[in-house]
């Protein structure tokens, strides 16, 4: 499973991402795309689903 996120152009160069989606691999490789909202910026950004304890363990690391 991924997330799909919108990418809005933010002040002072500092992108803010908003999770519009969730996005299932089919067994070809390809994508199913499900999105809650139209994003208006045309950006996405698709990536894999991560739980909490796994972003915590990144954030300590940096």
């Amino acid at each position: 499973m991924k997330d799909v996120y919108v990418i809005i152009e933010g002040k002072e160069g500092r992108d803010i991402w908003q999770k519009i989606g969730t996005a299932f691999e089919n067994r070809d490789g390809s994508l199913n795309i499900y999105l809650n909202c139209i994003p208006l910026s045309g950006k996405l950004h698709v990536r894999d689903r991560f739980n909490n304890e796994e972003k915590v363990e990144e954030e300590v690391e940096e």
